[in-house]
């Protein structure tokens, strides 16, 4: 599915530069695309921006996000 690929890839983009507005508009247009094999890898994003934008990361952040719980 392209229209998917190009939508994940500038999401990741958005996510990798901070840009947390955009990254967020980007994960609501791939989850509107309804596949359900990747709702749980969505909400793992989601609540992955919300984190990061209550606690910005540092400027030489490289995209790695350290899980705090299971």
């Amino acid at each position: 599915m392209e229209i998917l690929r190009q939508l994940h890839a500038q999401l990741l983009g958005a996510y990798r530069a901070q840009k947390w507005e955009d990254a967020d508009t980007l994960l609501g247009k791939c989850r509107s695309l309804d596949i359900a094999a990747l709702a749980t890898y969505y909400d793992v994003f989601s609540a992955r921006i919300a984190n990061l934008r209550a606690e910005t990361p540092p400027a030489n952040w490289d995209g790695a996000y350290a899980m705090t719980e299971k």
